[in-house]
């Protein structure tokens, strides 16, 4: 038969191979799915987590007591200059006034005639932006702090808290992205095994189209079409299982929500990685094993 001349069967297999094959089967898709889905998973659990550590961070407390001498104009002036900082998160002013009366609610016997004054001070309370809580930045602002206002008093936080914090929230980040990257290897390896091995049951279809005179393009390009629209189906697929997940979770938890809110730049970025990882090792594991097979000889197909 001359090279070119497709028979019936060849057409067959060709119609077959570029229309109404299905290409991977069943278990590729499951597969991919459910690698995209736990990868995407582990990637939202670590951005919770991760703004979870910036929370635990702006809870902080810093207090700046003022000397008893200083007048309300000082105070104020102390008061504007942290509430215009940038690292400043939340700033309170609680005078020593508000604070008696605060502390004869909390303890009702105080006989303020008998005190004969107030022996509070004006207090600034100042919760920082989770960058800048660190035992290092911390020392660095109060020294800053002291030397522009010589009539601050006192500065009180728990250095050695601070410290534990951000210990523990730099291993937690650390053990959680070494898992998701474990993760994201491992979805890239089982997705490259399964389509590998679709590929490979169907090499001697393949070096038949080949051999009737097909170009190389026209046999990869159908298979390269159902390899993207695989990873596309299972990326749709795995949002959607991680979207009810998550979901649910606000739902029965709705303080959660604070962890995700305004952060859609970091959502896009977790979706955006998943359909690259499931397009890109789809699309190229299915074009480099097909140019494979396409080289190599029939008896080496057996």
């Amino acid at each position: 038969m001359p090279k070119g001349i497709l028979t019936t069967n060849n057409c067959i297999s060709l119609t077959y191979m570029s229309g109404k094959g299905n290409y991977g089967g069943f278990y590729a898709f499951v597969s991919m799915t459910i690698m995209l889905f736990l990868a995407g998973l582990l990637a939202f659990v670590s951005l919770f987590a991760y703004e979870l550590g910036i929370f635990i961070k702006e809870q902080i407390v810093v207090s700046i007591e003022l000397h008893p001498e200083v007048d309300s104009t000082q105070v104020k002036k102390v008061y504007d200059y942290f509430k215009s900082q940038e690292y400043v998160k939340e700033v309170a002013l609680i005078d020593k006034e508000k604070a008696f009366e605060l502390l004869k609610e909390a303890m009702p016997d105080i006989d303020p005639q008998l005190l004969g004054y107030n022996p509070l001070f004006d207090v600034i309370e100042v919760r920082l932006k989770a960058d800048y809580v660190s035992p290092e930045r911390v020392e660095a602002l109060v020294g800053e702090w002291k030397a522009r206002f010589p009539f601050i008093r006192k500065v009180i936080y728990n250095s050695q808290l601070i410290g534990k914090i951000e210990n523990y929230i730099k291993r937690g980040m650390l053990i959680l992205g070494a898992f998701t990257l474990s993760l994201v290897l491992s979805t890239i390896i089982i997705i490259n095994s399964t389509l590998r091995l679709a590929i490979y049951t169907r090499r001697f279809v393949i070096k038949n189209m080949q051999m009737v005179g097909a170009s190389w393009w026209f046999i990869v390009r159908p298979l390269l079409g159902k390899a993207f629209l695989l990873a596309v189906f299972s990326f749709l697929f795995s949002i959607i299982l991680i979207g009810l997940i998550m979901y649910k979770l606000v739902e029965v938890f709705p303080e959660l929500m604070v962890f995700v809110q305004n952060r859609e730049r970091e959502l896009i970025i977790i979706a955006g990685g998943l359909f690259a990882i499931g397009v890109v090792v789809s699309v190229l594991t299915t074009f480099i094993s097909v140019l494979r097979y396409l080289r190599m000889r029939v008896e080496d197909l057996y």
